[in-house]
């Protein structure tokens, strides 16, 4: 590749069109080349991404974690020849955002746009266009999107509740979006299908959770009536050893979210969780480790933690 061509590329964000390629003085056979040995990636016609498996750092992430940046470079370079009033929204703002989501089941393969002109939409395999939402806001910076906010509305009336919440507490975590303007976005929504209810968003929002797995866990705590604290630090004689993702209020009962690929990139992480919670249960904390999996049977993740309060209750009466 050429150095005009690879800063074009630099300059996109690692996505490239065959029109770059033609422009900066490339043929189609060159094109071919690189796909034939793995450089470049074909998103859709005409659209491409370099490939990330040779890039530093990629041996280290995980499985989930390759999948979305392979899905955010195959969202940019789709970009570059949708036509221009087709605007990323939903699940793929978030991620062109950085914003995490709620995926149980890894990272989706459709790539979700937004119409800003009522005529224009796309046929193109993989590529599904929403109708155009009166207000809303669009991202200044490419790849074209639209706002943090409207993305986790938007986002919420595919997914639920617990998708906008998911993505409202790690936006406002990270300070990418205000309460007000999230408001704003979720009354925006209002009479779109999915939106019911979604303007509580806003109060369930809790930026102290650290991932879409505990904001999810959360979310179900309440439902159930389970009041729970976010983040909390624990110690023992010897002083403050862990920080929990959950601990069920008035009780010694953790709540643990153990997410895709945590702690496997690591053998020493791995060593080190494990002493972490054998001191956990020295100091008297029973522990619950909830999976991506227990989220597809609600009611039975509900029985799971009321039964270690209830071990955990009688082990106290019993002291």
């Amino acid at each position: 590749m050429s150095p005009l061509l690879l800063a074009r590329i630099a300059q996109q964000g690692g996505v490239l069109s065959r029109r770059d390629v033609v422009e900066l003085g490339h043929h189609d056979q060159d094109l071919q080349s690189w796909l034939r040995a793995g450089l470049a990636i074909q998103a859709s016609r005409g659209a491409y991404y370099l490939s990330p498996d040779r890039e530093p750092g990629w041996a280290e992430l995980t499985s989930f974690e390759r999948a979305e940046e392979h899905e955010r470079r195959r969202a940019a370079a789709l970009l570059t020849v949708l036509p221009r009033p087709l605007v990323a929204s939903h699940s793929t703002a978030l991620l062109l955002h950085g914003i995490p989501r709620l995926l149980p089941d890894g990272a989706p393969t459709v790539c979700h746009v937004m119409t800003t002109r009522r005529t224009v939409t796309s046929r193109r395999k993989g590529v599904r266009v929403h109708a155009h939402v009166a207000g809303t806001q669009l991202y200044a910076s490419e790849p074209r999107r639209v706002s943090v906010a409207d993305a986790i509305a938007q986002t919420g009336c595919l997914g639920g509740l617990h998708a906008a919440v998911a993505a409202a507490d790690a936006a406002l975590r990270a300070e990418r979006v205000e309460r007000a303007t999230l408001e704003a976005a979720l009354r925006r929504v209002s009479g779109q299908p999915g939106a019911t209810g979604l303007v509580a968003a806003v109060e369930l929002a809790d930026s102290r959770s650290e991932s879409p797995g505990e904001s999810w866990l959360r979310l179900v705590c309440r439902a159930a009536d389970i009041a729970v604290t976010p983040q909390v630090s624990l110690g023992d004689e010897r002083g403050p050893f862990a920080r929990v993702d959950l601990l069920v209020d008035g009780t010694n009962v953790v709540l643990e979210f153990d997410g895709l690929g945590k702690y496997t990139r690591d053998p020493e992480a791995l060593r080190t969780e494990k002493v972490r919670e054998q001191r956990l249960h020295r100091a008297g904390f029973v522990v619950v480790r909830v999976t991506w999996g227990d989220f597809r049977d609600i009611p039975a993740l509900v029985a799971r933690i009321r039964a270690a309060i209830a071990r955990d209750e009688a082990s106290r009466r019993s002291s």
